[in-house]
């Protein structure tokens, strides 16, 4: 594996009018899934991603503005269903084609999302993994989670979406979502169990270029080799000692011993899943053929981190996370020949809002090690 110079973008100049290629002919004759009246038709979805590429004003104050453009809780539905239909032909373990940019968590911080596709380009001209918890804490979940469905709607070769711990439903219940959807529509309860049937059905991992395996989370030791990852079930809602639920939540960690005799395991502070070692990457790469493993899951200060000499790497695509971390967020591109380097994002200067917790006692998502704290 090859690591390119980085780049990096500190864009601000986003609520500027967007040109998105059209992906309908305008043919008067459609096909029986775009006149039914339970599945988003292309034409409704092209139509909802260019507003919602669009909704971004700039105010009198110089703040940025994300102006709703999602009202209408029957299209929000039917594009449900047919994200749904797509996701249920996906394997649980994705084969996905270079060159490709791969993300982190986003957690509803929608202008850092656009922000992304401004620096790095947009479906169908790029292609993009991203690794799951696209929800909670900020304050546009629901922009997030709907523009990337639709981009998988129109472009479903172009754009893979993985589950992170945050599309659970215990999880995103107590974090943001379910609160956003509830005070945004009169049936936002009903409208986030059919989301959290859709998200029931995300993968769990990807393979790129054949060589490069991603996940939200991390290792499990359950997992010996790919086919492991392949006969996966799903519709799922993991909360047991499973695989699943180790590749939503486990983490690396820099303090755990690699002795010829230490267990390269351990459990985890989260009070989740495992904590694992160096060796458990190493072992990993070479039980799978992989030159290296990308997950998620963990604020880091520059956007990504490595780990095990470079056959781990964090990414976190979240800029000045929760408006507290004053991290930069990333965006690992691999091209044609497997050379990777990074696109990082600098804190904005927008104001962000987060989303309260209904958990009184410690967010296990900020039970972080002492590598991580240093954001």
């Amino acid at each position: 594996m090859v690591f390119l110079m980085q780049s990096s973008s500190s864009v601000e100049n986003i609520g500027s009018e967007t040109k998105i290629p059209s992906t309908t002919n305008g043919s008067p004759i459609e096909s029986a899934r775009e006149i039914s009246s339970q599945i988003l038709s292309d034409k409704e979805a092209n139509n909802l991603m260019i507003k919602l590429f669009n909704c971004i004003t700039i105010d009198s104050r110089n703040r940025k503005v994300v102006n709703d453009v999602l009202q209408d809780i029957n299209v929000i539905e039917r594009m449900i269903a047919r994200s749904k239909e797509i996701l249920q032909k996906e394997c649980t373990l994705l084969e996905i084609a270079v060159p490709v940019n791969i993300c982190g968590d986003i957690h509803g911080q929608y202008v850092d999302l656009l922000r992304i596709f401004q620096q790095c380009g947009r479906p169908p001209y790029e292609r993009y993994l991203f690794m799951g918890d696209y929800i909670d804490r900020g304050p546009n979940s629901l922009e997030v989670i709907c523009l990337l469905l639709l981009l998988k709607i129109l472009f479903p070769a172009k754009i893979f979406l993985l589950r992170g711990n945050h599309e659970c439903s215990l999880i995103n219940q107590a974090y943001g979502f379910r609160d956003e959807l509830e005070e945004r529509f009169q049936n936002g309860d009903l409208l986030w169990i059919k989301f959290q049937d859709l998200f029931n059905w995300l993968p769990f991992a990807a393979r790129v270029g054949k060589r490069i395996l991603c996940m939200h989370g991390g290792l499990s030791p359950k997992m010996t080799n790919l086919d492991a990852l392949r006969h996966l079930k799903r519709p799922v809602d993991p909360i047991d000692d499973s695989i699943e639920v180790d590749l939503l939540w486990s983490d690396p960690d820099t303090k755990m011993s690699n002795g010829p005799n230490d267990p390269n395991f351990g459990p985890s502070l989260r009070g989740i899943s495992h904590h694992f070692n160096q060796s458990a990457v190493l072992a990993a790469c070479q039980q799978c053929k992989l030159d290296f493993i990308v997950r998620a899951h963990q604020v880091v200060q520059d956007g990504y981190e490595f780990f095990a000499g470079r056959h781990m790497i964090t990414v976190f695509s979240a800029p000045n996370y929760c408006g507290k971390f004053n991290n930069s967020g990333a965006v690992l591109a691999v091209d044609e020949e497997l050379r990777c380097s990074f696109v990082t994002l600098t804190p904005s200067k927008y104001r962000l809002k987060v989303r309260p917790s209904k958990q009184d006692e410690v967010d296990i998502d900020d039970v972080m090690n002492e590598e991580d704290d240093k954001v």
